[in-house]
């Protein structure tokens, strides 16, 4: 599944509401029941640094943080010295040193720890969410540029 966080929310949501009009059908019937609190967990807030992308990782990890972040807060990454955002992107084949672009023709393709990850959409910090063919005509690039941890 190439879901989100974004939309299994929005997914999820609709489910609760089915389940809560199912519920209170029965509300008359239900027996409440305590919580044990040494089952339940806490989620803490998710922290910038959690979002930073570490290009050692693997093609399909660095995947699953970008879906994860989106939304918020975004999976950042560094190029030419600035802060960028990551969108969409997709495992494909590739290999180089992590964080070297490989393509950047109508998408970037670069190099992580194992494997390779196409970048699809991006946003410069300021910017709006771009195509990666449209955010390569205002940030023109040599193929020896590099992504960074941010």
């Amino acid at each position: 599944s190439r879901a989100t966080s974004g939309s299994l929310t929005e997914a999820l949501a609709e489910l609760g509401a089915h389940a809560v009009v199912e519920v209170l059908g029965s509300i008359d019937t239900l027996r409440p029941l305590a919580q044990d609190p040494k089952l339940a967990s806490h989620a803490p807030k998710i922290s910038r640094d959690e979002s930073r992308i570490r290009w050692s990782a693997s093609s399909d990890e660095i995947d699953r943080m970008v879906r994860a972040f989106d939304p918020v807060p975004g999976a950042e990454t560094r190029l030419g010295g600035e802060s960028v955002k990551i969108w969409v992107a997709r495992p494909v084949e590739g290999n180089g040193e992590a964080g070297t672009v490989l393509s950047c023709t109508r998408e970037f393709v670069v190099a992580c720890g194992h494997g390779a990850l196409r970048i699809d959409r991006l946003q410069r910090a300021g910017g709006k969410r771009l195509p990666a063919d449209e955010f390569l005509r205002g940030f023109p690039m040599e193929r020896t540029l590099r992504f960074e941890s941010a």
